[in-house]
């Protein structure tokens, strides 16, 4: 896992007068290699509104992969749910559980 820790508070991070990374960022000279879970659906869009409070939510689309190797890997699975206006703090992190289908 990457973590990149801090919030839009954070001192960036300055490399020199032309190069301001902001303050999460990965730099790499030479080869980067990242390796994951190929998803067949790596995004979506809900369903209907939540709130805030809700246990769970409605998406569109089959989103079974997203949990498909949670149980070999034994990982916790994570998504962000993004708002409409896409403020800087209008989203949230969810754990997923579970994925359960409408017959």
């Amino acid at each position: 896992n990457i973590r990149l820790h801090g919030d839009r508070h954070t001192n960036f991070f300055v490399i020199d007068d032309y190069v301001e990374p902001a303050n999460k960022a990965i730099g790499v000279t030479g080869d980067l290699q990242l390796f994951g879970n190929p998803v067949a659906k790596p995004w979506t869009r809900l369903h209907k509104s939540f709130s805030k409070d809700a246990s769970s939510i409605v998406v569109d689309g089959n989103v079974e992969d997203w949990i498909k190797y949670q149980s070999i890997n034994n990982l916790e699975v994570k998504i962000v749910v993004a708002a409409t206006e896409m403020g800087p703090n209008e989203q949230e992190e969810l754990t997923v559980s579970s994925i359960s289908y409408d017959s």
